[in-house]
C-alpha cells in the first residue's frame, strides 16, 4: 500500500502535465486565442516604433486640393502635369493610388496621362480586387491597357484581421496564383534603394481567370508611428509651387486620397495612440517603409507556433519542478515576464512574431498543476466552511442578507425569503434599496397611519425599527441591524443585514398603548388622554390669546335605563351617544369619555362666549332624538356644564 500511495500522485501529475501540453498545442495550432494574441502584438509592436523614412512623401488629394481644383474626378491632364513636373525634379518612383479603369470624356487627357507615364518610366498603378456577390466570383479592376503598358502594377488588397484591424500585408496575391506584388512592394522593387530576395521575377500579365484570390509572402507591418507621421504635401502645392516641387528631388512619391469621405480608412495598431484611422495611401507608405529598411515581421507558421508553445511550457514546468515544488505567485509573474520579454526580443531583433497567449496560459496553468493538493485541500476546507455558514444562516429564524460594497444583494437566507415573500434568484444582483420598502414607526404609539418613508440603505444607525412592505403588499414590523464587512486592510467589502420580524411584538405594544389611552367601549379617548391633550391645547392656544371651551355632558337618569333594559342596552346607549357627540364635533374638537355616563368635549374654535349656548343647544337637540334599543324607542336627556380656559383647568383638577 505504501508503494501505491507513493506512485499514484506522480502518475496523476504526469497525466495532468500531458493533458496540459496537449491542450496548449491545440489552442495555439487552431488560433483559438487569436484575439488575445492580437492585443499582445499591438502593445509590444508599439513599445518602440521605427521612424518614417524622409524619402517617402505622400502627395495628398485633400480638402485644399478639392477646393482649388474642383470636384472629383479631375481631368487626367492634371495627373499628367503632376507626373511631368515630378520627372523634372528627378523623383525616381511615383505611385498613383488611383484607379484608371475607365476612359474619360476627354480622350486627349487620357493620351497626355499615358504619355507622361511612358516618359517617366517608373510609375506604379493599382489593381483592385472586386467581389461579385450575385455571380459568386471575383475579378480585378485594372488600369486601361494604354496606361498599364508602360507602368508597373501592384494590388491594393488590404487584409483585415477578425477584429477589423489591419496588421498584415500579403506581398503577392492574385486570382488562382499570387502573381501581383502589393502596391508598396511594387514601389520598393522599383526603387534602387531596395534589394531583397523577396522581389524575384513577378509576372505582370493581367489575370482574367475566374477563381479564388490567392495570397502569399505574409508579413506583419511595424507601423512607423501614428497616422500622419509621414511627410504629406497637398496635391495643389506640388502642382503649382516650384519651391515645394524642388524639395521632392530623389523622393519616392505616393499620390492618394486623404480628404474626408474619400478613399478607404483602416484601424491599425498605431491608431489607438491618437484615435485616428489610417488612410489607404499612408498604409501603403508604411508597407514601403517596412520593405526599404528590411523591417518586415515574419509570423511563425501554425504548426511551429504549436511546437514552440509546447516546448515553452515544458521548459517552464521542468524549471519550476527542479527549483521549487510549490510555485509562488511572484515566481509565476517572473516566468510570465520572462516569456513576454523573449517575445519582444524576437520581434525587435529577429523580426519574428511568436503569438504568446497559449504559452502564457500554459505557464499560468503550471501553478494549479504543481499545487494541486494544496488547492484541493483549500477548496475542501472552503466548501466545508461555506456549508457550515449556510447551515447556520438557514437555521436562524431571522432573515439575513449579504450585499457587496455597493449594496447589491449577494445572498439571503430562507428567513429573509419568508419575510420579503421573494426568492433569492429574483433579487440577486439588485440594489438593496429596491427590495427594502420601509416606513417609520412612531415612538411609543406605533401608529401606522403616522408612518412615513424611510430612506434605505443609507440609514446611519446600526439598528432601526420600522415597517417593511413585502412583495405581496403586506406590511410587517421589523428590526434591521446592519454590520459592515471589511478585509484585513480595512477596505469595505460589503454589508450583512439581519432582519427580525417583530410584528407580533409591535401589535401587542400598540394594543397595550391603545387600551391605556382609549375607552374600550366607545373607542373615545379616556380621562388620562383627555388631560394630556388639554395640557397641550393650553400651552399652544393661550400663547395666541385664544379660548378653550369645554362641555361636560352627563346623561340624566342613566341608572333607570340600566335597571329597565339591562346593562347591555346601557352600553349600546353609551356608544350611540358617543357617536352623536362625535358627529357634532368639528375636526379639531376632542370628544372623550370622562367616566360612566359622562362625556367631555373640548373646543378650540369658540372664540366668543355668546356662541357657546348655540353649541349647547345643538348638543341637547342631538341627544333628544329617539334611540332604538332592543326594538324599543328610548328618549334621554342630558345635563351640560360649560367651562372656559383657566376655570376649566381648575374644574378638571377638581374632578
Amino acid at each position: 500500500m505504501t508503494g501505491w500511495h507513493t506512485y499514484f500522485p506522480h502518475a496523476t501529475f504526469i497525466l495532468r502535465a500531458i493533458l496540459l501540453l496537449a491542450g496548449i498545442g491545440l489552442l495555439s495550432f487552431f488560433s483559438v486565442l487569436e484575439r488575445i494574441d492580437a492585443v499582445f502584438y499591438d502593445k509590444i509592436s508599439t513599445i518602440q516604433q521605427s521612424l518614417p523614412d524622409n524619402n517617402i512623401v505622400i502627395v495628398a488629394i485633400d480638402e485644399e486640393s478639392l477646393q482649388t481644383l474642383g470636384r472629383w474626378p479631375w481631368s487626367r491632364s492634371l495627373h499628367a502635369k503632376l507626373i511631368n513636373r515630378l520627372q523634372k525634379t528627378g523623383s525616381n518612383v511615383i505611385g498613383l493610388d488611383i484607379l484608371f479603369s475607365e476612359p474619360q470624356n476627354d480622350p486627349f487627357a487620357d493620351e497626355l496621362l499615358a504619355a507622361a507615364i511612358a516618359a517617366h518610366g517608373a510609375v506604379i498603378l493599382p489593381v483592385a480586387l472586386v467581389a461579385d456577390g450575385n455571380a459568386e466570383r471575383i475579378y480585378l479592376v485594372e488600369p486601361l491597357p494604354f496606361f498599364r503598358e508602360n507602368a508597373r502594377l501592384g494590388h491594393v488588397d488590404i487584409e483585415l484581421d477578425s477584429d477589423g484591424i489591419a496588421r498584415r500585408v500579403f506581398l503577392k496575391a492574385g486570382i488562382e496564383e499570387p502573381r501581383w506584388p502589393a502596391f508598396g512592394f511594387a514601389l520598393a522593387t522599383q526603387s534602387n534603394k531596395y534589394m531583397t530576395d523577396w522581389a524575384g521575377d513577378i509576372n505582370e500579365t493581367p489575370a482574367n481567370a475566374r477563381g479564388r484570390w490567392v495570397r502569399s509572402h505574409e508579413a506583419l507591418i511595424p507601423y512607423a508611428g501614428q497616422p500622419g507621421s509621414f511627410q504629406q504635401l497637398s496635391y495643389t502645392q506640388v502642382l503649382f509651387d516650384d519651391q515645394v516641387l524642388a524639395s521632392l528631388k530623389d523622393k519616392i512619391i505616393i499620390v492618394g486620397m486623404t480628404a474626408t469621405g474619400m478613399g478607404m480608412r483602416f484601424a491599425t495598431p498605431a491608431s489607438p495612440l491618437n484615435r485616428q484611422p489610417m488612410s489607404g495611401v499612408e498604409w501603403h507608405a508604411n508597407v514601403l517603409n517596412m520593405l526599404l529598411h528590411d523591417r518586415a515581421i515574419h509570423p511563425v507558421a501554425d504548426h511551429s507556433i504549436s511546437l514552440i508553445s509546447i516546448i515553452w511550457v515544458l521548459t517552464a514546468l521542468l524549471a519550476v519542478s527542479i527549483l521549487q515544488r510549490n510555485i509562488t505567485i511572484p515566481f509565476l509573474l517572473i516566468l510570465l515576464g520572462c516569456g513576454l520579454f523573449f517575445v519582444w526580443v524576437a520581434l525587435r531583433l529577429a523580426h519574428i512574431w511568436l503569438p504568446p497567449s497559449a504559452a502564457l496560459l500554459g505557464t499560468i496553468a503550471i501553478y494549479p498543476l504543481l499545487n494541486w493538493l494544496r488547492i484541493n485541500e483549500f477548496m475542501q476546507s472552503l466548501f466545508v466552511a461555506k456549508a457550515g455558514s449556510n447551515a447556520a444562516l438557514e437555521s436562524a429564524g431571522d432573515g439575513v442578507i449579504t450585499t457587496d460594497a455597493r449594496d447589491h444583494v449577494i445572498y439571503m437566507n430562507k428567513g429573509a425569503e419568508r419575510i420579503f415573500g421573494v426568492a433569492l434568484s429574483q433579487v440577486q444582483g439588485t440594489l438593496l434599496s429596491a427590495i427594502l420598502d420601509l416606513s417609520k414607526i412612531r415612538d411609543g404609539t406605533y401608529n401606522e397611519s403616522e408612518s412615513s418613508e424611510l430612506p434605505v440603505p443609507a440609514f446611519n444607525v446600526n439598528t432601526i425599527q420600522c415597517y417593511l412592505k413585502t412583495a405581496g403588499g403586506e406590511k410587517r414590523a421589523v428590526r434591521i441591524t446592519r454590520h459592515t464587512l471589511r478585509d484585513e486592510q480595512e477596505v469595505l467589502m460589503g454589508f450583512v443585514i439581519a432582519i427580525a420580524d417583530i410584528t407580533d411584538t409591535v401589535e401587542l405594544t400598540k394594543q397595550v398603548a391603545y387600551q391605556a389611552s382609549y375607552d374600550t367601549l366607545t373607542k373615545l379617548p379616556n380621562r388620562a388622554l383627555l388631560l394630556t391633550r388639554f395640557e397641550e391645547l393650553i400651552s399652544t392656544l393661550q400663547k395666541h390669546g385664544k379660548t378653550i371651551t369645554a362641555f361636560f355632558v352627563t346623561l340624566d337618569n342613566f341608572k333607570k335605563i340600566n335597571d329597565a333594559l339591562g346593562h347591555r342596552a346601557g352600553d349600546e346607549l353609551l356608544k350611540m351617544v358617543s357617536q352623536r357627540l362625535t358627529n357634532i364635533a368639528h375636526q379639531s374638537t376632542i370628544v372623550a369619555r370622562w367616566g360612566g355616563d359622562e362625556f367631555v368635549m373640548l373646543f378650540d374654535h369658540l372664540h366668543k362666549e355668546d356662541t357657546t349656548p348655540q353649541m349647547a343647544q345643538k348638543i341637547l337637540e342631538s341627544i333628544r332624538q329617539k334611540f332604538h334599543l332592543h326594538n324599543q324607542e328610548v328618549f334621554v336627556t342630558v345635563s351640560i356644564g360649560i367651562s372656559f380656559s383657566r376655570k376649566m383647568e381648575k374644574t378638571l383638577k377638581l374632578y
